[in-house]
């Protein structure tokens, strides 16, 4: 029996789109919501993403609506496999194991919380599969600090009470679709994300949406790598002052009084060992969040920049905070490979 998967949302924060007021709703996977005061709500890859606007800068909170599907098997086994989906990418700290409400009626709502710990940060979530006429949809909440989980759980639980099975639509004949762009750049061979464009310019590969959100910035850029002169900390600071020579940018220094954040060195599951950083920049007046990571490949480091514009002075943080967007650009950089890098044989488990 197939179930329906949750795709990973490995990090999970805001995202800012389309604002839309309490009286409105949004239809996903053949249930249509109530949207909650104060949140707004964007499409991506599928999903419709919503997010409460008055989050701090730092602290992310999102409620993902994924697409529907007619039900096979039981509405829990649908709940089960989104968990096991989400819980393999991390440490589960704590897991409720989840309950049933309306068993057996024409409704039925299953859901799952827990914490769970990725990269040394604890997400609480809160997962739900919603069946309805036969069909199933979604949800994933999700936060990295417990006060905002806590917070907006009461909205999200009138949400699902508020929710109402819709017709779907029949399915348009199926159409060709081009298959994803393979590129290479130096010694990488990547494939473009769905969704996503590339051009090159004098300072390497960029890649921004297909479809621009107005009045936002981001985008994630390849460039030229370098000889691996020193450790990964001077590379690293090597890769943020070149980040600032290609988008012709200042230092916006921290409290502290450093110019950015470099996370401990850590290895992939491929073997190369990586860093990554994140600090602000400032150009043309604004302030943009940047994110650096070096890669070291044999006797070189391959470097990678993201770039996103900060909303309303920091409180709302970035584009790049939307846990789909981290997910995409995550899942591009661990599936880069490398001509001159054998990755691992990875035997299947027992």
């Amino acid at each position: 029996m197939r179930v329906f998967m949750f795709g990973w949302l490995c990090v999970f924060s805001l995202f800012g789109g389309m604002s839309l007021t309490a009286a409105e709703t949004v239809t996903a996977g053949g249930i249509a919501v109530m949207i909650p005061d104060g949140w707004d709500h964007a499409d991506a890859d599928g999903r419709v993403v919503l997010t409460p606007r008055d989050l701090p800068q730092g602290v992310g909170c999102t409620l993902t609506l994924l697409g529907g599907k007619a039900l096979e098997g039981s509405v829990t086994d649908h709940l089960t496999a989104a968990w096991d989906g989400v819980a393999s990418k991390g440490k589960v700290i704590w897991d409720d194991k989840g309950k049933v409400d309306g068993a057996g009626n024409p409704i039925e709502v299953a859901s799952r919380a827990g914490i769970i710990e990725l990269d040394g940060v604890q997400f609480h979530v809160w997962a739900v599969a919603y069946h309805a006429n036969g069909r199933v949809a979604l949800m994933l909440l999700a936060s990295n600090k417990a006060e905002t989980f806590n917070k907006y759980t009461p909205a999200v639980a009138a949400l699902i009470q508020s929710a109402k099975s819709v017709p779907v639509a029949a399915a348009p004949a199926a159409v060709k679709m081009d298959a994803p762009a393979a590129g290479v750049f130096g010694h990488v061979r990547y494939t473009v994300p769905p969704g996503w464009t590339e051009k090159r310019d004098a300072g390497g590969v960029v890649f921004s949406l297909s479809k621009p959100i107005p009045d936002e910035v981001l985008e994630f850029r390849l460039m030229k790598s370098r000889p691996a002169a020193g450790n990964l900390s001077d590379a690293t600071a090597t890769a943020w002052a070149d980040a600032f020579q290609v988008y012709g940018a200042q230092n916006t220094d921290r409290a502290n009084d450093t110019k950015y954040k470099a996370e401990p060195a850590q290895k992939s599951f491929k073997g190369w060992e990586y860093v990554r950083a994140t600090g602000l920049l400032s150009a043309n007046k604004d302030e943009y969040f940047l994110g650096v990571m070096v890669i070291k490949i044999n006797d070189r480091i391959e470097r990678l920049l993201i770039i996103s514009m900060m909303r309303n002075h920091h409180e709302r943080g970035s584009l790049y905070d939307s846990a789909a967007h981290k997910q995409m650009i995550d899942e591009f950089i661990f599936g880069m490979k490398f001509d001159d890098w054998k990755d691992p044989v990875v035997e299947p488990g027992l």
